[in-house]
């Protein structure tokens, strides 16, 4: 999953893309968008579809922005309501996303 990559695999596979002028990357449910000025990370998830988009075309700051979104408790579920995106994406796709953040540290 994209979202489990750490931020230099991440940074990566962004350079990858920009490098072999690719405008889109899809993992599973996920998409990672290229555009002439910004970065557009998409997730489908069961209940709805997230995007998160830079302002600029700074993969660091495109990569904290996304786990920084992923952790706000903002998130409308049937089962349990105010949960952050981080554990929708845990539940739906058997992943530990908290595993692989400390592991990274």
């Amino acid at each position: 999953m994209i979202i489990a990559l750490n931020n230099t695999e991440f940074k990566e596979l962004i350079e990858t893309f920009e490098k072999f002028k690719f405008n889109t990357g899809t993992s599973c449910k996920e998409t990672i968008k290229i555009e002439p000025f910004s970065y557009k990370y998409i997730i489908y998830l069961d209940e709805e579809k997230v995007e998160i988009e830079s302002n600029s075309r700074d993969i660091d700051t495109f990569f904290n922005k996304i786990h920084t979104t992923s952790e706000i408790k903002n998130r409308k579920r049937i089962k349990a309501p105010n949960v952050c995106l981080k554990d929708v994406i845990e539940e739906e796709f058997h992943v530990n996303l908290w595993r692989l953040e400390e592991c990274q540290k």
